[in-house]
């Protein structure tokens, strides 16, 4: 089980800048393929303890598109960090002192995207405002700290802790809307598909079951 790391970030964000170098090397390469790079926030909650998304994290990802020729229709692949847990009250901005769970993410988010509302740039080519999504995100556990979260007293600390799985599956709906060709406002709605934490560890800590809900608001840039 990884344990919370504050150097985590500092690991992921070169894996980031390579996966885009990637991505922009493709771009150059074949004009059917295009690069983007979001950031934003989520809110998150996780069912059967508080409800609200009520936890708010950092999110960044690096992704490549692959858009239909004939119909209007994308895939994109990516690579995405994420920061989000369980709150018992809610802030507006990120905070590590904010009672609760934390929990770091890397995941590899595939999804299909319907295209609509195509408009005429002013330089003479087509692009299309709306975009709607849905698709599945195979996710890594990085980290988890407690912070000032008060277990049963039968359990420990590190056992809570331990009872989390490393490896997760998400799925997602998302709306993105393109004032501009090269950026995008999005939202989307996320959930783990099995339980944070394994049969036998989240039975002994009361977490059985537990599924994770996300909302995430961002701002993309288009290559």
């Amino acid at each position: 089980m990884p344990q919370y790391n504050c150097n985590s970030l500092k690991k992921t964000i070169p894996i980031l800048l390579f996966f885009f170098c990637l991505f922009y090397t493709e771009k150059l390469i074949s004009q059917t393929f295009d690069a983007s790079i979001t950031t934003g926030l989520n809110w998150s909650q996780i069912s059967s303890l508080d409800q609200g998304l009520n936890r708010p994290g950092l999110v960044f990802s690096a992704s490549l598109s692959y858009t239909a020729e004939e119909k209007p229709m994308k895939w994109k692949l990516g690579l995405l960090y994420r920061e989000s847990g369980l709150s018992k009250e809610f802030k507006f901005l990120p905070s590590r002192n904010l009672a609760g769970i934390d929990l770091q993410w890397i995941e590899l988010p595939l999804s299909l995207s319907f295209l609509d509302w195509e408009v005429e740039h002013k330089s003479g080519f087509n692009y299309h405002k709306m975009q709607y999504s849905f698709g599945v995100s195979p996710a890594r556990l990085l980290g988890i700290k407690l912070i000032d979260y008060d277990p049963a007293p039968d359990f420990s600390e590190s056992e809570v802790m331990a009872a989390f799985r490393d490896y997760h599956f998400n799925w997602f709906l998302g709306i993105s809307f393109f004032p501009h060709h090269n950026w995008s406002f999005n939202l989307q709605f996320s959930r783990t598909v099995m339980s944070l934490t394994d049969t036998t560890g989240g039975k002994n800590v009361g977490l059985e079951n537990i599924r994770q809900s996300l909302f995430t608001t961002s701002i993309g840039f288009h290559l």
